[in-house]
């Protein structure tokens, strides 16, 4: 062949490959007007326009008896922040970033005055110089968790300057799943810069308001019906899914532009199937809530599918989880368990020949997830999971398939950057063209059911509810029996430790109790959960309840989890559970890392006064390196002499024997008094004079031990270098010298 026949068919394949101008146009207006809101978080006015508009586009595309489905969600709602220099008086807009846990960004109504600095990135030598305590911190947001850093330095409040570029991984790292009283702002990149050059000259007097409430708010799932055109298969119905919500680290800033992808091809598909009927009755479903645990999914299921309350009687599910940074669509069966796969292999040969019967570009760019070639399999092509509604769809009792944007790690949402010009629309169109060819040809295909009888055995609704009653102590009573309302109650799966979201799905849902202290949480996969429940003040946001942990209370709702957390085995159609909780104010605590081996401190020990367990309190930590930190609660009506003591992980412990005449076992803390910041200098003299008492024990009976002797000695030294760093705000510095002062003294302790 000669060069220009190369080059005509290079240009013909190319031609096969570029999507039609008509398909990205009008996936472009889809996805623009979708994201031309503020935030389309479900429960946010963006989410109700956004509904407003798949209802509308549902119906122009002629797809029948197009209704809604209400149900009520709980978010956190943006109602403002701002920051003003108090010397110029100017003013720039701020919002909060996603809540720590149940803890959102709230502040006194009378806002924090206090002087701000520049962190920079939040490393310990960034900080070097400035004064730490009660300061407000500007921050670069590309810092991972070193937020964190100026927190446990005594930091109040944290402001991030919006980046240029970002991934769901720095925002992920904003927010902590312990109830942190750190207020976390962003500030626009072209304010942010100003402010940054300002403090540049030395730290700013600001005033800082913002408040962020948890509030239950209304969400739709929005579906409608294609009658199928063939008297024999017409019958069977085939459900096709796409969520519309958004999802971003900053909830009051969300126009999610990548994640409006699936919906706009659901649109597509309902019109390219209303132009030309399929065999089988289709029922196209749009839902909402999909990145606040998959709410919206489970409320669809248990609606139209599990109880049959509304039967839609669905032989299939089809759910649609797409994304513009390939133009790969995988087909996959929504789990990982080997039983099933031999039972779903006909799918993903059937959908593979599908794909061979349109264009070459076609064959390519659908994998077989179900069935994959040899030496991989579904995680290859999807690094880090997903939480797909296709996955709950199965785990309801249905035959479900996910047709999923496979290659693509979504790195670009959960941020107020997911923007409609970083969306590459060419891709997404090729995906439509494939999905719109061979689900076309699935929903005529006479074969497409004929091994639904075999799924009869194997398939079964694994999905439950939880209620939740929230109880408190009456005074002189030994039975919880007064109901708390509003509750803010956190349920995630106890695997769910360490991922705070899949792709943006939260791994936690958050219900708010009613009058009666009671919250419903509907579709929860069989499984085991932990539980946090805690009430908020209304005005500056502070935790006023929380789960009470004492033994009394442990008859109740049983023993906690080693995070503080109150286990909840969901097995049955209905678990009820009680939680007691008991009024209570918190102190956080910072550095929960073993300074020999690195790893994370687990396990806490709570004690008063004199070593025994307190009447109530309560805790929360992290759970991984990434959140080295938790918090105490103890009573707030406590008096001066009901302290508290905490050893966690037997290698830190916290309890305050450097207090005049205190015993060397500690005099513990009065929590309405005295607060837990500096945690590591703290905990390092206080394991170090127990230590001394202990050594001078065995002297006094002409018990020495050299080496430990040195150790001793040797990490006094270093405490006092790190007392002087601290006084000369060289914070690198203090930090370098207690993680020395703490890995001696923990060689020191249990010889002593």
């Amino acid at each position: 062949m000669n060069n220009l026949g190369w080059l005509c068919l290079a240009l013909w394949l190319g031609l096969l490959q570029t999507p039609c101008y008509g398909e990205v146009a009008a996936l472009r207006a889809t996805i623009e007007a979708l994201s031309a809101v503020e935030s389309r978080l479900a429960g946010y006015p963006g989410a109700e326009a956004g509904a407003a508009l798949v209802e509308r586009e549902l119906v122009a595309a002629g797809v029948e008896a197009v209704r809604r489905d209400s149900f009520a969600v709980v978010v956190p709602i943006e109602r403002g922040g701002r920051l003003r220099l108090e010397q110029s008086g100017e003013e720039v807009s701020l919002w909060g970033l996603w809540p720590n846990l149940a803890r959102t960004v709230t502040l006194p109504p009378e806002g924090l005055r206090a002087p701000m600095i520049y962190g920079g990135r939040g490393e310990w030598r960034d900080f070097d110089g400035h004064a730490m305590d009660g300061r407000i911190v500007l921050l670069e947001f590309d810092s991972w968790n070193h937020w964190l850093h100026a927190a446990s330095l005594g930091a109040r409040a944290v402001v991030f300057i919006a980046p240029e570029q970002a991934n769901r991984h720095q925002a992920a790292a904003k927010y902590a799943h312990v109830p942190l009283d750190i207020p976390r702002f962003w500030i626009e990149r072209e304010a942010g810069l100003v402010l940054r050059q300002r403090l540049r000259g030395g730290e700013l007097l600001v005033h800082l308001q913002g408040r962020m409430d948890w509030q239950q708010r209304p969400a739709w799932n929005i579906w409608g019906v294609i009658p199928g055109a063939d008297p024999e298969l017409a019958d069977e119905r085939v459900a096709i899914e796409a969520y519309y919500d958004g999802i971003s680290v900053v909830p009051g800033r969300a126009p999610s532009a990548e994640t409006a992808c699936g919906i706009a091809a659901l649109l597509e598909l309902a019109r390219h199937l209303a132009a030309d009927p399929p065999a089988r009755t289709t029922i196209l479903v749009a839902t909402s809530a999909h990145f606040q645990g998959r709410q919206g999914m489970a409320e669809f299921l248990a609606r139209h599918a599990r109880r049959l309350e509304e039967p839609l009687h669905i032989d299939l599910f089809i759910g649609l989880d797409l994304s513009s940074r390939t133009d790969q669509v995988g087909i996959w069966n929504n789990t990982a368990r080997p039983e099933l796969r031999r039972f779903f292999a006909p799918f993903g040969r059937r959908f593979s020949g599908y794909a061979s019967t349109l264009d070459s570009a076609a064959v390519g760019s659908l994998v077989n997830g179900i069935t994959p070639i040899k030496g991989l399999d579904w995680s290859a092509y999807m690094p880090g999971g997903i939480a797909a509604n296709s996955q709950l769809a199965l785990e309801g009792g249905l035959i479900s398939l996910g047709l999923i944007t496979v290659n693509d790690a979504r790195l670009q949402i959960d941020l107020p950057l997911d923007q409609p010009a970083a969306v590459n629309y060419g891709n997404l169109a090729r995906q439509v063209a494939l999905i719109n060819g061979v689900l076309q040809q699935a929903l005529n295909d006479p074969q497409l059911l004929e091994e639904k009888a075999a799924f009869g055995p194997v398939l079964q609704d694994r999905m439950r509810d939880l209620r939740l009653k929230v109880r408190t102590f009456p005074r002189r009573s030994q039975t919880p029996d007064r109901p708390v309302a509003d509750a803010v109650a956190v349920v995630r799966s106890q695997r769910a430790t360490a991922d705070k979201a899949v792709k943006g799905v939260r791994t936690a849902q958050v219900h708010l109790s009613d009058d009666e202290g009671e919250l419903l949480i509907t579709g929860l996969v069989q499984a085991q959960y932990r539980t946090n429940v805690y009430v908020l003040d209304p005005q500056d946001g502070a935790i006023t309840y929380a789960a009470d942990l004492s033994k009394r209370a442990e008859g109740f709702h049983g023993a906690p989890l080693p995070d503080g957390s109150i286990p909840s085995s969901v097995q049955w159609a209905l678990t009820e559970k009680s939680v007691v909780v008991f009024p209570c104010l918190s102190r956080p605590f910072y550095g929960l890392i073993n300074p020999r081996s690195l790893n994370f401190l687990s396990g806490i020990t709570v004690l008063n006064r004199y070593d025994t367990a307190p009447r109530q309190y309560g805790y929360a930590l992290g759970s991984s390196l990434d959140e080295a930190a938790g918090v105490i609660f103890g009573p707030q009506d406590a008096d001066p002499q009901n302290r508290i003591k905490i050893l966690v992980g037997r290698q830190l412990l916290l309890l305050n024997n450097g207090v005049p005449d205190s015993r060397p076992n500690g005099e513990g803390f009065a929590l309405a008094e005295e607060q837990l910041v500096p945690t590591l200098l703290q905990a390092a003299w206080d394991m170090w004079r127990l230590d001394e008492d202990r050594l001078q024990t065995m002297r006094d009976h002409a018990i020495e031990n050299q080496h430990l002797q040195r150790l001793h000695q040797r990490t006094a030294q270093v405490l006092e270098a790190a007392q002087e760093a601290a006084q000369r705000k060289e914070w690198s510095r203090y930090v370098a010298h207690l993680r020395v002062a703490l890995g001696l003294e923990n060689q020191v302790y249990p010889g002593a």
